[in-house]
């Protein structure tokens, strides 16, 4: 099962989402800049894994897309079924 990782730096209005297949390889690498929010939607979440420095860590179970919408951030499962 895919795993995706997202890194939200608040303070720089950054976000990087990084998503691991099922043997730990990266799969692929976004960044988004001037996001404020980060909406996780229908998406089975650790909320958030960590937060330390201004910096928020969301490990979600499987494959997401991301749509930027303005400021906000909304990550979502790639496939719905």
């Amino acid at each position: 099962m895919a795993v995706t990782v997202v890194f939200h730096l608040r303070a720089e209005r950054k976000v990087k989402r990084v998503v691991y297949d099922d043997h730990g390889r990266r799969v692929s690498e976004d960044v988004f800049d001037g996001i404020k929010t980060v909406v996780i939607d229908g998406s089975r979440a650790r909320l958030p894994a960590g937060i330390h420095g201004g910096i928020a860590v969301y490990v979600i179970d499987g494959e997401t897309k991301a749509s930027k919408q303005g400021a906000l951030l909304v990550i979502a499962p790639a496939y719905r079924g």
